[in-house]
């Protein structure tokens, strides 16, 4: 559009180490056995947050950023999706006076408020 007002301001977001900040139910799925390479010997890691091994990760995974852009959504009134641990911004320019107003700063906002912060080096503006 040649209209500086009508054009469109979007931006795509990814959570930073999203399954690792996403604590699971059950702690026990989150023991994993590797194989030590230098002594052949087996070794078992506990680790923090989801294990992309497990069959459920995905679906306990995704509650908490359909939370984050149902609270965006309905709040906020920012047009915002998720796919999995990335996130897609879009409004028209009149909506957003300043960068610090727009829909993406309220995403990041709101992102770091639930304790999930987004990656920066992965940020589109």
């Amino acid at each position: 559009c040649r209209d500086p007002i009508l054009r469109l301001l979007g931006g795509t977001d990814d959570i930073e180490a999203a399954y690792r900040r996403i604590p699971s139910a059950y702690p026990q799925f989150g023991v994993v056995c590797l194989t030590d390479p230098a002594s052949g010997a087996a070794v078992f890691f506990t680790m923090l947050g989801l294990n992309f091994g497990l069959a459920s990760a995905p679906v306990l995974f995704c509650r908490v950023p359909r939370l984050a852009v149902h609270l965006l959504r309905r709040v906020l009134g920012v047009a915002v999706t998720h796919f999995y641990d990335d996130f897609c911004t879009c409004e028209p320019a009149f909506a957003c006076p300043t960068p610090e107003l727009s829909g993406q700063a309220c995403l990041w906002d709101t992102m770091h408020l639930i304790g999930l912060p987004l990656a920066l080096d992965k940020h589109v503006p």
